[in-house]
């Protein structure tokens, strides 16, 4: 009877340590990625960083970086009340697929069906047509494009930046 309370613990253990990878793996998934939020004090968009690894450890969120800083550093981070509520929606990457869905490529009129940014990523063109990178806009202006740009398919960009 004594022979198995070790292997019991151990396997307490071992199910413990699970629960807490998939909770580290869970929170690093969902705060990875570029973010946006509505900063309180301004009530404008600002694009934060999130410590994963915090995240991903304490299961608590803290920014390591927000467009407003280094001079608004010490504000209160009351912004990651939005952020915390629906990581998703304040994905960049969430909020440009969401954008480019039921759209057609100014350039070649196909549609989006689905977005491969590792491969060739899709992009923007402005009203003086001019192609615009996604990595050329700042996130504070992101909604602010998104108004006034044409979505351009990741095959025509390839195309036109060659």
């Amino acid at each position: 009877m004594s022979s198995s309370v070790p292997i019991l613990l151990g396997a307490v253990l071992l199910i413990g340590a699970c629960l807490l990878l998939v909770r580290a793996l869970r929170s690093y998934r969902r705060y990875r990625n570029e973010m946006v939020v509505t900063c309180p004090e301004t009530e404008r968009e600002v694009g934060v960083a999130v410590d994963v690894k915090r995240a991903a450890i304490t299961g608590s969120v803290r920014l390591t970086d927000c467009t407003r800083w280094p001079e608004k550093q010490d504000c209160g981070q009351e912004c990651l009340a939005e952020l915390e509520a629906s990581p998703e929606s304040c994905m960049v990457k969430k909020r440009l697929e969401t954008w480019y869905e039921g759209k057609a490529c100014a350039y070649c009129d196909k549609g989006f069906a689905d977005i491969r940014w590792h491969e060739h990523k899709p992009a923007l063109v402005s009203p003086d047509h001019k192609l615009l990178q996604w990595v050329d806009v700042p996130a504070e202006e992101m909604s602010e494009v998104l108004a006034t740009h044409q979505p351009v398919c990741g095959t025509c960009n390839f195309a036109e930046k060659w």
